[in-house]
C-alpha cells in the first residue's frame, strides 16, 4: 500500500474489541478476524479487515477502496472502477 497512498504512520489494533478468535483448545485458536486501522503519511486512513483457518471457507485476495467518486476493486487477476458507470481497467 505504500506505493499506491504513503507510508504507513501508525497502526490501531485494539485487541478485545478488534479482534475475534474462535477458541477449540488453549494456545490454539480455530479461527480468527480481525479489523485494524491504517493512518498513512500523508493522513489517509484505511480500515483493513481479515480472517483465517477454519470459518471463512472461500479464500480471497480482494483490496476494495471506496471513494467518494467511486470504488476501486483489486484482485490477483484485474482491478475494477465502479463509478455510476461500470468499467473495467486492464493490469
Amino acid at each position: 500500500m505504500i506505493l499506491i497512498f504513503a507510508a504507513v504512520r501508525a497502526i490501531f489494533l485494539q485487541e478485545a474489541a478488534d479482534a475475534i478468535f474462535w477458541d477449540t483448545q488453549p494456545d490454539f485458536y480455530k479461527a480468527c478476524l480481525c479489523n485494524a486501522q491504517l493512518c498513512f503519511a500523508n493522513n489517509f486512513i484505511a480500515e483493513a479487515v481479515y480472517g483465517k483457518r477454519e470459518i471463512f471457507v472461500q479464500a480471497e485476495n480482494i483490496f476494495t477502496i471506496y471513494g467518494e467518486a467511486g470504488t476501486l476493486v483489486f484482485t490477483p487477476e484485474f482491478c475494477l472502477l465502479i463509478t455510476e458507470k461500470i468499467g473495467s481497467l486492464s493490469k
